[in-house]
């Protein structure tokens, strides 16, 4: 279950790398345990995939529309010569979790501009971050029939 009682917090911050991690490396730990990845992660890649699994089945829930997408890439010999194509899904459980997470700090900064933009009442506005009319998209729940002819 999510906690919408912690607002998020917006500050200046170093990001310090620790690991290079590939969408494949995550997806072999989250799905199989198999792990090149440091162990000093493996609980923050667990909570990191329960939460984003969670927001996602929620914005679905909420009507989100989920589109299945795959990019394909040629798999060449030593002469350049195509073996043939790789078809690679970015629905695996590595680019939900990403996915998740930009969708999460877009409507974070968004609901900020938002808030920034709220005057105080005398004609000053929050913040001078503020955006006067910061353009925000929500599309209403999807109707469904639409909903089950998109999933056949």
């Amino acid at each position: 279950r999510l906690d919408d009682t912690d607002p998020p917090e917006m500050c200046r911050t170093v990001i310090r790398t620790r690991a290079k991690l590939s969408y494949d490396m995550v997806d072999n730990f989250l799905t199989s345990n198999d792990s090149q990845i440091p162990s000093d992660l493996h609980q923050d890649l667990r909570s990191l995939a329960e939460i984003t699994a969670a927001r996602r089945r929620r914005r679905t829930e909420q009507g989100a529309l989920v589109l299945e997408r795959s990019s394909a890439a040629f798999q060449l010999d030593d002469n350049g010569r195509v073996l043939g194509v790789v078809r690679e899904s970015s629905s695996s459980v590595s680019h939900q979790l990403i996915e998740e997470l930009m969708v999460l700090a877009n409507h974070v900064v968004a609901e900020s501009l938002l808030k920034a933009g709220i005057s105080d009442g005398q004609g000053e506005v929050a913040s001078e971050a503020a955006v006067q009319r910061p353009l925000l998209r929500c599309h209403p729940d999807t109707e469904e029939e639409v909903k089950k002819a998109l999933a056949e």
